[in-house]
């Protein structure tokens, strides 16, 4: 397997409706099937094929809190508080890394967002927020103050699922986009299930529920972590 890092791919190469490889910034490179997973810049890509996907990039802020001295907090886990919408793990034995999870991810009436060039830190707002859902669910972090903030990129749809699918109209490309903040957790499954999908040409059944068209037909997936 090749690896080729600081690399840019500027574009999908297809020939007669089927794929023949990429082009980068480096030359092209040949293959019979290529899977379009690039989070936030999967969209453009896609969108120079004539495929539309509804993925918009969206920046998400997180903050690390110091935890108070002499409060006895020792969160030794993942938690997520779907009152409050927060979610948080330690951060060594110090710190407390809290995360937001918004109501509207996917909100189309949200300013273009350019994600090579956005403010790489958490807006005040946004910490106070957290800081104040913090303080409710753990009680002991009410004075946590914060000691550094970032903020990333998340490729979101409108029911924040990825989107796992092998194009129409052009063979040998695949892609999977849209993973809303969770596509480090589910890579494993779901690379074994695309790299079926790609080996076979069949579409496994566990992949069958994140189809192109949901959005079309009204099959989104439901789930219950959304704040109200």
């Amino acid at each position: 397997m090749l690896i080729r890092e600081g690399c840019e791919v500027k574009e999908v190469a297809v020939e007669g409706g089927r794929v023949t490889g990429v082009v980068s910034d480096d030359g092209k490179v040949s293959a019979e099937n290529v899977l379009v997973a690039t989070s936030v810049w999967g969209t453009p890509q896609l969108a120079r094929l004539g495929i539309k996907v509804p993925v918009r990039p969206h920046i998400a802020q997180m903050a690390f809190f110091h935890v108070p001295a002499g409060s006895g907090q020792r969160l030794q886990t993942t938690l997520f508080d779907s009152r409050a919408g927060l979610y948080m793990r330690p951060e060594g034995v110090a710190q407390m890394f809290v995360g937001r999870k918004e109501k509207d991810f996917h909100d189309p009436d949200e300013p273009a967002i350019d994600p090579d060039d956005y403010k790489q830190t958490a807006e005040y707002a946004a910490v106070r927020q957290m800081h104040a859902g913090l303080s409710v669910t753990l009680p002991s972090m009410r004075d946590g103050f914060v000691h550094r903030t970032y903020a990333c990129t998340y490729d979101v749809t409108p029911d924040e699922m990825p989107i796992l699918e092998q194009a129409d109209g052009i063979d040998g490309l695949f892609f999977a986009l849209g993973f809303s903040g969770g596509g480090f957790s589910a890579a494993p499954w779901v690379g074994r299930r695309m790299a079926d999908c790609i080996i076979s040409g069949e579409k496994p059944r566990e992949i069958t529920p994140f189809k192109l068209e949901r959005f079309e037909t009204g099959e989104t997936i439901d789930w219950s972590n959304t704040p109200d």
